[in-house]
Order: C-alpha cells, then structure tokens, then sequence
C-alpha cells in the first residue's frame, strides 16, 4: 500500500474563530471537532474534556494516512507531494520526526493515536478586510455570518494561558483564517503574551493592508516570524487580485516594519514574502523574489488551491500550475530555478510548496518506483515522467481499495521489455465515475470522490 508524505495532522491544528478545529492547514472534509463547544462551554461548567485536538476524527485521518486509505481531503491535497511511497517507509519517517519534536511514543504501536502538538494556528477572527479572488471571503464573506465571528474576547486571554501555553504549545499562529490584526485590541493581547512568553514562537500570517498605530508596528517587528501575503509588485494586478487592497500601502508598512527589526536589533525576526503561483502572478515570480532577497526577506512560493466558494474560481479567472501550456509551465521552472539559484548563491532563503515543482514538470506518474517490480521499473525508464495515456498511478476502486499500476487509457498499446524472471502480472479493470453519474454495476449514483 502506498501513502502521501504529511505529518501535519500529527504537530499542527488550525482553530478557526468560530471553533471549527482542522487538522491541517487545508480545509476540513468533515467535523474534525469545534473548540468552542467541546472545550469552552465543558470547561466553563467544570468539566474537563477528553483531548481534542485527538479526537477521533483525526485520529481516522492520520489512520488513513498510516494505512494507505487517505480521506478525500488527503487525496486532493494540493499542498503536500503528489509522490506516493510505502507505508513502511512513511512510518520510519514519522518516527524521525517523533524524534525530533521529542515526542514519547512506543516504536511499532499505533501511532495514529500519538499526540505531537506542538504548532497551533488560533483565528482570533473569521473577518477580513481584503476580498482576494481566490479566498472563500471573496464570495462568502457578506453571505455567510459565520465570516463575521470574532474569538470570545472574555476567553481569548484565559485560553492562552490554559490552553495553549499549558498544552506544551512550541508555536502559535495567529492569522489561522481572517486577518487577525482587525482583531480588536490584538496588538494589547498578543503583546502581553509575547512578552510573558516569549519562548513560544509568535507567528503572523498577514495582508499588511491596513494603517498600523506605532504600537501595533512594534508588534509586528516584534514577532518571531511574519509572513506577507505578496504575488506582484504591480499595483494594478495586485488590486484586481486582492480586492480592496493597497500595495503602496503594504510597502510602507513593511518599510517602518524594517526600520523597527534594524533599530532595536531584533535578531530572531523573520520575514518571509509568500507568494500564490497562478495563471495570473507566475510571470511575476522574477520580481517579487529580486525584491524579497534584495531586503534579505525569505521568500516562499505556494500552489494555488482551487476554492469552489471563490470569485476566481466561480468565474474561471484562476489556472492551476498543472493546467498551463507546456510552455508557461517550461517559463516557470525556469523562474523558480533561477530563483533558487540566486538565494543559494547569496546566501538567501526559498522554499517553493511541495509538489508545485512535480507540477511545472508535469510528472504524469503519481509514485517513484520503489521495490524490484520489473514492469514498474521497466515502465519508468521507459517512460519516467508517464504520458496523458498511460501513467504509474494509484486509482481505488468502489469498496474504498488502493490499487497501484500502469494505468492506460482504453485502447493505448504499451511495449516493455526486461531481463529478469517474471512469473505473474495482474490487469484490472477499475470503474472511475464521476460525481452524479448513475453507476450500473452498482445501481446507484455516485457521490462526490466516490470511484
């Protein structure tokens, strides 16, 4: 069986502030749990509740990552490796990092139970002041109250202390949905926080498209790491993608941001320019990462996820890396590579999402070839980014059961040869429907993700 490589189902929970808890830093498919009533509401009774950010629905997630058995969720991740690998090998690469995080657990037991917390995003927030065209608010925001919640602000304090810093919390992140710093009186809040505990990493994930007081900039300088939501340097694309929002404004704020961090010497600061790679800003990635290293900035480039409940999306305003000409997808590489070649040269830092490059090379094959398999090898060297035809690939069939092969499309012809004894190969024939097609062979229709 074969697996996707996330562990962020085992170190990070994401709590919107309307209590939805996710286990991941995409969306939930299903209820993973509400903070507000399974924590607040028991704890202001007295009662003490069972873990939660262990419930049983994630213990099922990171099961179905341990078995092979993903949740939709997990199978349509756009943000971690499209590269399948075994489960043996994904387990000895889980207790690495249970090494690392210093977690206790019993080798060979099931680790789907472990608990390794440490990074919690707390939304203070569901609100937003920007309409970003490929955001749930750009749609959903005057429609939906819940995109209106703000966190109780009689429990925020009391929560941080009770819940995160006596969780063992490591890093706290406080732009989990919305912008957190329309939050009011978060400057006051995160402040005292970060001063009292200033061995908790206090993260920023922001558009910086607001007038800050001089207090609330020496916040931001003071955190531990800011991140800046930036795809262009073009003031009139940056408006047309995030709606309502200022660059000129954006680059002030960084600027007296720069000028507090170099004035007060604030040596564990970091700032990293975080940029969406889409249809739209990939011919910019040249120079918003010129502009990030020039200010010793880190830069980071992440996949655009699709959002059914977005302006972009609704209106077919958004492309995918994976969905561009071969052409623009060749630009990109070559973007990105010159990109890692400059930050490696100059000593600066670039992280690119995991899978955006596999996506620009357009690596039809969805696994590496990983055992003496002599037609999965044989196919790979043949073929070893796969074709639109025929690719190495891992489809479930209708009970839910991995398979993994050369899948082909009807009618393709494929040739291999190879030396070594061969007794048996198996050739199934899996259904795949699409959602809201009637199925025959099982006489009924078919729901979403169901194959």
């Amino acid at each position: 069986m074969l697996t996707k490589i996330c562990f962020q189902p085992w170190y990070l929970r994401m709590i919107h502030a309307g209590g939805m808890i996710c286990p991941c830093c995409a969306m939930g498919d299903t209820d993973y749990g509400d903070f507000l009533l399974d924590y607040l509401e028991p704890k202001k009774r007295g009662i003490v509740t069972p873990d939660i950010l262990n419930n049983p629905a994630i213990v099922d997630l990171k099961r179905g990552l341990l078995t092979g058995r993903l949740h939709p969720m997990c199978r349509k991740c756009a943000l971690v490796p499209q590269e399948m690998i075994p489960i043996g090998e994904f387990k000895c690469m889980l207790e690495e990092k249970f090494e690392e995080w210093g977690v206790l657990y019993e080798k060979g037991t099931d680790y789907a139970e472990v608990n390794a917390v440490c990074e919690i995003g707390l939304g203070v927030t569901n609100r937003c002041n920007l309409r970003c065209i490929y955001c749930n608010q750009s749609v959903l925001a005057d429609k939906n109250p819940y995109f209106k919640v703000d966190f109780p602000k009689d429990e925020i304090a009391s929560c941080l202390e009770g819940f995160i810093v006596r969780g063992g919390v490591k890093r706290l992140e406080t732009g989990a949905f919305g912008e957190a710093t329309i939050y009011p009186g978060w400057s006051k809040v995160f402040g005292a926080f970060h001063r009292k505990h200033p061995e908790i990493e206090l993260i920023l994930v922001t558009n910086l498209c607001k007038k800050y007081t001089e207090e609330e900039i020496e916040l931001l300088a003071e955190h531990d790491h800011l991140c800046i939501s930036l795809e262009t340097l073009d003031a009139e694309k940056f408006a047309k993608i995030r709606v309502n929002g200022d660059l000129e404004l954006l680059l002030k704020n960084l600027e007296m941001i720069r000028k507090v961090i170099d004035r007060k010497h604030y040596g564990r600061s970091r700032i990293t320019i975080s940029s969406v790679i889409c249809n739209l800003t990939w011919q910019d990635i040249p120079q918003v990462s010129a502009f990030a290293f020039r200010y010793g900035y880190e830069y980071r480039v992440n996949n655009l996820e699709k959002r059914k409940n977005s302006i972009g999306v609704q209106e077919g305003l958004l492309q995918q890396v994976e969905e561009l000409s071969e052409e623009e997808r060749g630009q990109i590489r070559e973007h990105l590579q010159n990109a890692q070649n400059y930050a490696k040269e100059h000593g600066n830092i670039m992280s690119v999402d995991a899978g955006l490059m596999e996506r620009a090379n357009r690596n039809y094959n969805l696994f590496q070839v990983y055992d003496n398999n002599p037609i999965y090898r044989a196919f790979s060297l043949k073929y070893p980014f796969g074709t639109a035809d025929m690719q190495l690939s891992v489809e479930y069939d209708h009970l839910g059961q991995q398979h993994s092969g050369i899948k082909m499309k009807c009618g393709t012809e494929l040739e291999l040869a190879w030396q070594e004894p061969f007794n048996t190969f198996v050739v199934r024939e899996i259904f795949i429907y699409k959602r809201g097609a009637f199925a025959p062979k099982y006489g009924q229709k078919v729901f979403l993700d169901y194959k």
